[in-house]
């Protein structure tokens, strides 16, 4: 992984944060798809 020289630990604290968050981000709604697909909707009752 490339890493500009320009780029000190804060920067680099904060593109981590915010790459974990968008990866849990993503997870959870790939986590939510799943159920959509594994229980579709119940059926409604009269």
């Amino acid at each position: 992984m490339w890493i500009p020289r320009h780029l000190g630990w804060l920067e680099l604290i904060f593109l981590g944060l915010l790459a974990s968050l968008v990866a849990i981000v993503g997870i959870f709604s790939l986590y939510v798809i799943a159920q959509q697909f594994r229980n579709p909707g119940r059926p409604s009752r009269r």
